[in-house]
């Protein structure tokens, strides 16, 4: 019983996100989300089966939340620089791979460390975490020499 409850849990609201992220009511694009929700709740169900999903929120990583207004800012300004100069250079803007200390603990509270982590990294315009391995994320930066190519959080 908690399995099919999980599975109808996730559906609804796996198809709710689809039906508000896409904004329409379009019959093709609902049964896209219908499938897309199906498989996503299977997904789900797995992950919550083999105790993946389970967080244990530090407040230690939370508390850095108050730094993102400020590196959003900044990262904006980053972003707008780079792409005047690349407009009048008439020049691609090209970013670079590095790899960046990120450590974790085991266990919930490392699953919340890193999700938090690569939530907060990836509302800044600079820099994407694309992978997370041994106490390493691996980030797509565009300039390395800001504090945001620098760090995960």
């Amino acid at each position: 019983m908690r399995r099919a409850t999980s599975l109808v849990g996730w559906f609804a609201v796996l198809f709710v996100v689809w039906a508000v992220l896409v904004g329409t009511i379009q019959s093709t694009e609902l049964y896209a989300g219908l499938a897309a929700a199906a498989a996503g709740a299977v997904v789900a169900e797995i992950l919550r089966s083999r105790r993946l999903l389970e967080f244990e929120v530090d407040a230690l990583t939370l508390a850095k939340v108050w730094k993102a207004p400020g590196l959003i800012l900044l990262d904006v300004g980053v972003v707008a620089f780079e792409l005047g100069r690349a407009l009048a250079a008439r020049r691609r803007v090209l970013g670079t791979w590095v790899d960046v200390d990120f450590p974790v603990r085991g266990g919930a509270r490392g699953r919340w460390q890193r999700l938090w982590g690569v939530a907060l990294a990836n509302g800044y315009a600079n820099s994407v975490v694309l992978d997370y391995a041994d106490g390493k994320a691996t980030m797509h930066v565009l300039r390395t020499d800001v504090i945001t190519g620098k760090t995960v959080l």
